[in-house]
């Protein structure tokens, strides 16, 4: 295949070019945050549940000591009306029994309240030190995550842009390729996995490093400078 010693340069260029462009949208399918980011996500909704799980457990165990609180409130301002009562009554004897059976009554409940409400407390206690660890496990997997992610960014916007430069400055190389040669090369590269063109080193492919026959070898040094390897088929520069 004819090419000029400039169309040769152009096509050498060209390749490095597009290596370092294919390189870059390979290395951008390949970095590693996107998978972790996935498996944090996945960490992330199974302490989320449990968070909010805990965090229902924790709202109605504070309910329910909120209205034992106002239960021995209550309580407690009728055991004040009961004492004045009994000490309003003078010598009504029946009254006096009637309202120290209530006394009674209401000091035994509210004795009942002092209890379960202590051992609500310690419930919550026990509640709010499990929902804190939950709570600190998912700002962390969000701190990770959010760390991941910054770092993502960063890399595939060096690699994209990496790829956009190299694309952009494709067209002042294939401007010197003939349309024969060009066509020749992109259907080299594509087959061939982003490396289109090679060198004659001695009697082998410096790509595919196969070693080229005699019968093949007289074939290629007739069609220099450019010709095909026989076995990869990527354009092969020979030089005279």
């Amino acid at each position: 295949m004819q090419a000029t010693k400039e169309q040769i340069s152009a096509l050498e260029s060209l390749q490095n070019l597009d290596r370092k462009r294919i390189r870059a949208q390979l290395d951008l399918t390949k970095l590693p945050q996107p998978a972790a980011i996935e498996e944090i996500s996945q960490r992330k909704a199974t302490v989320a549940d449990k968070y909010n799980q805990i965090k229902e457990l924790l709202d109605q165990a504070e309910l329910k000591l909120q209205r034992y609180a106002e239960e021995d409130d209550d309580l407690a301002g009728r055991q004040r009306e009961k004492q004045t009562d009994i000490s309003q009554a003078g010598g009504d004897y029946r009254s006096i029994k009637s309202l120290t059976r209530d006394l009674e009554g209401i000091a035994k409940r509210r004795e009942t309240l002092e209890f379960e409400m202590g051992k609500l407390d310690k419930r919550i206690t026990e509640i709010k030190t499990v929902f804190t660890q939950a709570a600190n496990a998912l700002e962390a997997l969000n701190s990770k995550e959010g760390t991941l992610r910054q770092a993502y960014e960063q890399q595939r916007s060096a690699l994209e842009q990496t790829a956009l430069a190299a694309n952009q400055q494709r067209p002042q190389f294939t401007a010197a390729l003939s349309p024969e040669l060009f066509d020749a090369y992109e259907e080299a590269l594509a087959r061939c996995g982003g490396i289109g063109v090679s060198r004659l080193d001695g009697d082998r492919c410096g790509a595919c490093r196969s070693t080229i026959e005699p019968n093949r070898f007289l074939q290629v040094e007739r069609e220099a400078p450019i010709s095909r390897c026989p076995h990869c088929r990527r354009l092969l520069i020979i030089d005279r």
